[in-house]
């Protein structure tokens, strides 16, 4: 049975836990760039603090011309809890902005179609990935509903699976205006420099929309990006749509707020978009 709901884990933490200051801050991210009015189908976005990542996510967020109705939001799993393969078993999440009701039948179809998702709070209860997406979400669409997924393995195989349960369950409930998002962070505590020429490396097969090609270079060349399978599993779910675009919106890294070069976190946001 499904749970109420799933309050903040890392609120006061990852983003301001005042609403007042919250929704502040995500005005000044999203507004902060004039950036291109896409028809948006899915993307890839940073999850770190606000501080570090919020801009980067905030010019993706600020291209969104048309707010979705439903969004996926898949995100790794970085506790090591739960299910490898866990749908979020609530009926609301919360944040300090308010409350956003998950899409039941969506999660119970998309559960009933393939026996590889798992209904599952423990993945989600700490979990920062998915959440620090919600406010920016919220900010887009009060009325939004969205259906968390926390992916915790490394077989692409499963990448390809579950991007054609997800396009079967959008077209089995005749859903429109869904936004699927993947959830990462790219290279994690490496020189600018270092992290700077193996992200590029990364975005490339992620701009070209080649998912294996994506999964390989991250393995081949230790790119510590952490939601690889995420962004794999998204650009798998576009790549069954006719005439998606891709575009690098932002690159940048933790040493543009704190100075340090020599240890970095690396952030980018890609757009995907009719």
């Amino acid at each position: 049975m499904a749970k109420d709901t799933r309050f903040p884990a890392v609120a006061g933490r990852f983003y301001p836990s005042d609403p007042k200051s919250l929704n502040r801050e995500i005005n000044e991210y999203m507004n902060s760039t004039a950036g291109p009015q896409l028809d948006l189908v899915g993307g890839i976005v940073p999850h770190a603090g606000y501080m570090f990542s919020g801009r980067t996510a905030g010019y993706f967020y600020g291209s969104v011309a048309t707010a979705p109705q439903t969004t996926v939001i898949i995100g790794p799993n970085h506790t090591g809890r739960g299910a490898p393969i866990s749908l979020a078993d609530h009926k609301f999440w919360e944040t300090p902005l308010g409350s956003t009701r998950l899409n039941r039948k969506f999660i119970e179809t998309l559960h009933h179609k393939s026996d590889l998702y798992q209904l599952d709070s423990l993945a989600h209860h700490s979990e920062h990935s998915l959440e620090v997406q919600l406010p920016f979400l919220q900010k887009l669409n009060k009325d939004m509903d969205i259906v968390p997924i926390c992916l915790g393995f490394s077989d692409f195989a499963l990448c390809t699976e579950l991007a054609r349960s997800l396009r079967e369950t959008v077209e089995e409930l005749s859903l429109d205006n869904v936004l699927v998002l993947a959830s990462s962070d790219m290279s994690h505590f490496i020189s600018e420099k270092e992290a700077y020429q193996l992200d590029q490396e990364a975005l490339k097969q992620a701009v070209s929309m080649d998912a294996k090609a994506l999964f390989n270079t991250v393995r081949d060349r230790g790119i510590s990006m952490c939601g690889v399978i995420p962004a794999c599993v998204v650009i798998e779910y576009l790549s069954q749509m006719d005439s998606v675009n891709s575009q690098l919106l932002q690159y940048t890294s933790s040493a543009e707020v704190t100075g340090d070069k020599n240890s970095v976190v690396g952030y980018a946001s890609v757009a995907y978009y009719l």
